[in-house]
Order: structure tokens, then sequence, then C-alpha cells
């Protein structure tokens, strides 16, 4: 009897180092996964930029016209690294909305390394719930490859509406899916669970110009064109700018 008492004491521990360990575990591997994502984020920036710099500068060019541009309030969802601080006009004041709390040092140091700009504060939340960013506060809202990596796209271009002045203006650049037919879209539709496996949820089968003619706002004007070569299940963009 006391035998068995002393197996079943030795199976309660064993099941409790099990469970701690697990935990643990779960916990440090969605911690790595979540500063390894943006370590190799804060990285792209200059090699995706190289490549698009000719549709940055065309997209966000009105950004200096309309009202003054000093003091512009810009808000940026999901920023990542700051890839965008470069291309908003000077004196301009930047809120930042981005779910993943490891991508908050390498943004001070891209503002940093663009003294143009202020960055006023980053805020952890996601695109679809802004709650901390006032109502009619923002001359701009800015969105690069961040709508391909959320589920509810209705509810982020709600929140865009919401915080955006009346007369303000949305700009995006966005990875959607390639033509019908086309070798890209066959490939993209293959591929896409693997695809939002390893890139953070990004998915390749967006058609983000469809969501945003259902979304409210006053006016929107947008453009396929080419991402990188290098990337080409990923080439497939479109950029254009919405006005509430």
């Amino acid at each position: 009897m006391a035998s068995q008492e002393w197996f079943s004491s030795l199976e309660v521990v064993l099941f409790t180092v099990f469970l701690v360990t697990l935990s643990t575990w779960l916990l440090l591997r969605k911690k790595v996964r979540s500063w390894g994502y943006a370590y190799v984020i804060s990285l792209t920036p200059k090699v995706y930029n190289r490549e698009m710099d000719k549709h940055k500068r065309r997209l966000f060019s009105t950004l200096n016209s309309g009202r003054s541009a000093k003091n512009k309030e810009i808000l940026e969802v999901g920023a990542g690294g700051g890839a965008n601080f470069q291309y908003f006009p000077p004196e301009c004041l930047v809120t930042v909305v981005e779910p993943n709390p490891d991508f908050e040092k390498y943004l001070r140091q891209r503002a940093r390394a663009n003294p143009h700009l202020a960055l006023k504060s980053v805020v952890v939340a996601m695109a679809e719930n802004m709650a901390e960013v006032a109502d009619d506060s923002m001359d701009a809202v800015v969105c690069t490859l961040v709508l391909c990596s959320v589920r509810d796209p209705a509810a982020v271009f709600s929140e865009v509406r919401r915080v955006l002045k009346p007369g303000g203006t949305f700009y995006f650049l966005e990875q959607v899916r390639g033509k019908a037919g086309s070798w890209t879209n066959s490939f993209q539709a293959v591929f896409d669970p693997l695809l939002q496996l390893f890139y953070g949820g990004c998915s390749v089968q967006d058609s983000t110009w469809e969501d945003l003619r259902k979304a409210g706002f006053s006016t929107v004007e947008w453009q396929r064109i080419s991402g990188p070569k290098s990337w080409w299940i990923f080439a497939p963009h479109v950029m254009g700018t919405a006005v509430k």
C-alpha cells in the first residue's frame, strides 16, 4: 500500500513538473517569436524601401499638401521598424499603433535617425481597436504591409475613419492576391496557409480594394503596382488613398 502511495505521489510531482515545463516553454516560445519577428522586420526597411522608393514617394507626396505640414498629426498603424518615417513631412507629430511591444525599441531608434519628425507615442494595440486614439484627432493615417495580417478589415477601416479628422486621408500600400488566372495567384492560393504560419499571419489572398469600397470613405483611389521581384509571391500590391 505504501509503495502504491509513493508511486501516486511521484506521478503527481512528475505531472506538475511537466505542466510547469510546458507552460514555460509556451511562454518563452511566444516571447522569442515576438522578439525574433520584430528583429527580422527591423532589418527589412532598407531592402524594401530601396525597391519601393519611387512608389512610396509618390504615395506620400500629398502628406506635404493640404493642411499645414508643420505639426501635422499622423497615425501609423503597424509601423513595424519605422520604414516609412523618412517619407513623412518635417515637424510632423507621429503616433504609432503597434500590437507587438518588441517593436518599440526599433521605432524609437528610427525616430532618432529621422529628427525631422517627433514620435509622440507608441500605443500597444490591435488595428481593430485603437481606443487610446481620440476621435477626429488625426490629419492622416498610414498603413503599409499590415492589412494582410488582420482578420477584420472592416473593423480596421471603421477605426481609421473614427480617428481621422473630417477631410483627413488614409494612405495604404498593401500586399494582395495576384490577378485572377495568373501563376502568382495560383501559387498564392496553394501556399497561403504556410505563408501565414511563417510571416506573422500575413495572407496573400486579400482584396484590400474591395474592402475599402465598402468602408464608407467619401472617395477611394487605388492602383495595382508590383512589389520587389525577388519576393514574387508577395509582389502583387495595391496603393492609394481614401478620404474621410
